[in-house]
């Protein structure tokens, strides 16, 4: 045996070994001296010294496989080779590449179900190995060793490669194939196109929408499909259709199932009862089923079986919520020939509104494009006119999201892609029993006032132009960044035909402007969908009048005394009293303002309001005026300042700065009778200044009272009162006087 191995190694030293094809070079470099012990060590004893080269023509068979499926199986590939020398030892390791992930299913030990066989020829024993997972999209067929007969020639077969075809983008998948080991093989096309993907699975929807409404129950004790139509229970169709004359896949050798379809229930009110049928015989069968609802008269279907290859869906018991495993609720008799009329129904089981009802094609015509129309009845006690719709998506299954080799996941399984329009294949997408959507709109486009009430109405005519039933809905999708909300539809959803309105709400806006929306009007993929522009114009709205508000009105020498004096300086307070012009009228008299802010002006009396007893005070503010505020007048009131007793040199008397007695006193007021009102007079201790220095308007200070007076030089040091007083003019011999403020005196020493 060790001279054996070294002659073999001095023969394909340097060379043999590798699937290589003339003119393209080397498809693969990977030998390893221990990849060529090996294989010479597993030979079967008795091996011949001389060791054969093959030169193959490659060809494959080019599957259609569905772009849904996780586990497609492509394409065969043989090789047909003739070897240099006959009754010559062959052996190799054989890789391949993929442009796709491998899904075979796995054991234990890590062998696939992908096969390699050899067929040596006439006299030959048939091989097969069994290839490992060695990368996501490589397998392995190792240590393949045959020996060859006379005729030299052998057939050499790959299949049962599944790959991931819903991750595939490209269309087309193709296999390289290498080989290393003792043997040197060439072929003349090491790459081949293995499979196209082409959706397997069209629906004529794919979510298809069912009214719930008021639907009656048969009342037999066991419910069949003949019963259901026979006590008018609610029915709707779902269509599908193979993309594929091999779409709707039997089960085959070394799966878990057939293809499945899968129906999933949703939005149910509560109190549905969903049934369906037990088996739907398809478009190749004796009677197709149908509920008269899709071009087809109604029928419970009938079935023939023993092999013409009618198609057939049996119901799945015992499924998981991704439609594996369970089994099947009912199977033809073994070796039976009959029709089977298919009247047997059963209940879809809903949780919150939601179910899954799952079928296996059990029976079909690999040759020809075959579809299956499953009807849903809906029972559901009467809703008082109330509509509602739920859904129905439907797929192939089982639905994985095991995307690589497993050794537990179900074979075939499926990616949840949502299928295609099945009318474009049958072309029947404009046929009298789909309904078409036809929306009868006036431009949907308004003026107003934004932030302003306004009732802006549009009526919309919605149509079924053909037939079926026909579910609408109506949204609105505002603009992207938009403000929303301030369009309503009267409806939002309807059967066949209605009309609706469209409101806009300008005081959902909080500004003037241009505002977008589109209303859709979406009837479904085949009766078709509206989009329909609609436009606000908003315009400012006139900002509202928000008036001054006046809380009170005083003296300017003190905020407790209310009574104002004409002549003299008062106060307001309140709200939004400042401005760009702030104005003041009593009894529609102007005063003279002197300080305005937002809660406080300070003006002069009208001088001219003269001995009246009240008047009616507005402040308006930037050409806005406040409600009247009543105020008090009187033709005297005086209050003397907070400091407002000054001593001969001008400063505030205090008890730090008191005055001399002899010495004059410098008293500011305000609320003293001015001109012709009245005449001024002052008080200090128990002397009356009837006659001061002066007593009259303070120079450069409008509204303010100055009276100056000589403070008696017999008076003590001490401290005491000064008092102002006013003797109206309308009323002679009465005087009214100020509170009196506190003055200290002093005597020279």
């Amino acid at each position: 045996m060790e001279l054996l191995i070294r002659d073999r190694i001095r023969e394909v030293e340097g060379g043999g070994g590798f699937l290589y094809s003339p003119g393209r070079g080397l498809a693969m470099s990977g030998f390893r001296l221990v990849v060529l012990v090996l294989a010479l060590v597993a030979m079967p004893a008795g091996a011949r010294a001389a060791v054969a080269s093959l030169i193959c023509q490659s060809t494959a068979v080019q599957a259609l496989v569905r772009t849904e499926g996780l586990t497609e199986r492509l394409g065969e590939m043989v090789f047909t080779c003739n070897g240099n020398i006959p009754n010559g030892d062959v052996g190799a390791t054989f890789t391949v590449f993929i442009n796709a992930p491998v899904t075979n299913r796995v054991n234990e030990d890590g062998l696939s179900d992908a096969e390699l066989t050899v067929d040596a020829g006439p006299g030959s024993t048939r091989q097969t190995v069994r290839a490992r997972v060695l990368a996501p999209s490589t397998l392995i067929f190792e240590y393949v060793n045959w020996t060859l007969t006379a005729a030299a020639v052998s057939t050499i077969t790959i299949s049962g490669i599944r790959v991931n075809a819903a991750g595939t983008p490209a269309r087309a998948i193709t296999a390289a194939v290498s080989t290393t080991g003792i043997s040197r093989i060439t072929t003349n096309q090491p790459n081949l196109t293995v499979g196209f993907t082409q959706p397997g699975l069209f629906a004529n929807s794919s979510t298809s929408q069912i009214l719930c409404d008021g639907s009656a129950l048969p009342s037999d004790e066991v419910i069949t499909v003949s019963s259901l139509y026979g006590a008018g229970t609610r029915v709707s169709s779902i269509r599908v259709t193979e993309g594929t004359a091999n779409g709707f896949e039997l089960r085959q050798a070394n799966t878990t199932s057939g293809t499945r379809i899968v129906i999933r229930y949703s939005g149910f009110p509560e109190a549905s009862r969903l049934f369906v049928p037990d088996a739907v015989a398809g478009s190749t069968a004796s009677e197709p089923s149908s509920a008269g609802d899709l071009g087809l008269p109604r029928a419970l279907g009938r079935y023939v079986p023993g092999g013409s290859g009618q198609l057939l869906l049996v119901r799945v018991r015992g499924h998981d919520a991704n439609g594996a495993g369970g089994s099947l609720m009912w199977t033809p008799p073994f070796g039976a020939t009959a029709p089977f009329t298919l009247d047997a129904a059963s209940e879809v089981m809903l949780n919150r509104g939601a179910g899954m009802a799952v079928y296996e094609v059990y029976d079909g015509s690999p040759a020809i494009l075959e579809s299956a129309q499953i009807p849903t009845f809906l029972a559901l006690p009467p809703t008082g006119g109330a509509i509602s719709v739920a859904q129905a998506q439907v797929s192939f299954g089982p639905l994985s999201d095991v995307r690589t080799a497993s050794t537990t996941a179900p074979v075939p399984r499926f990616a949840a892609v949502a299928p295609g329009l099945d009318c474009t294949i049958l072309r029947d997408c404009g046929a009298d029993y789909f309904p078409k959507l036809v929306v009868d709109a006036p431009p949907l486009n308004f003026q107003a006032q934004a932030g302003v009430p306004g009732f802006l109405g549009k009526f919309i005519r919605i149509l079924n132009d053909l037939g079926g039933t026909m579910i609408w809905t109506a949204k609105i999708q505002y603009k992207r960044d938009g403000p929303e909300g301030w369009l309503r539809v009267s409806r939002e959803i309807g059967v066949n035909n209605a009309s609706i309105i469209l409101d806009a709400h300008p005081e959902k806006l909080t500004g003037g402007g241009v505002y977008e929306a589109t209303l859709v009007i979406d009837a479904g993929p085949i009766a078709g969908t509206k989009l329909l522009p609609v436009m606000l114009i908003a315009t400012e709205a006139p900002k509202p009048i928000v008036r001054p508000l006046v809380s009170k009105a005083y003296n300017a020498a003190g905020e407790r005394f209310a009574t104002l004096v004409p002549g003299s300086r008062a106060v307001i307070e309140g709200l939004r009293l400042g401005g760009a012009q702030t104005q003041v009228s009593l009894d529609g008299l102007q005063a003279r303002v002197l300080s305005a802010t937002d809660t406080k002006v300070q003006f002069v009396v009208p001088e001219a309001l003269g001995f009246r007893t009240t008047a009616q005070l507005i402040v308006t503010a930037d050409f806005v005026p406040s409600e009247p505020f009543a105020v008090a007048l009187a033709a005297a009131a005086p209050v003397i300042y907070p400091d407002g007793v000054l001593n001969q040199d001008g400063s505030p008397n205090s008890a730090v700065y008191p005055e001399f007695v002899g010495n004059i006193f410098q008293v500011f007021a305000t609320g003293l009778p001015a001109g012709s009102l009245g005449t001024l007079s002052a008080k200090i201790h128990d002397r009356e200044i009837n006659q001061p220095l002066y007593a009259g308007p303070a120079p450069g200070l409008e509204g303010v009272q100055q009276v100056n007076f000589v403070i008696p030089g017999d008076l003590p040091a001490m401290n005491s009162e000064v008092i102002v007083c006013g003797w109206p003019a309308n009323a002679p011999g009465q005087r009214v006087c100020s509170p009196p403020a506190v003055v200290v005196l002093k005597r020279a020493e």
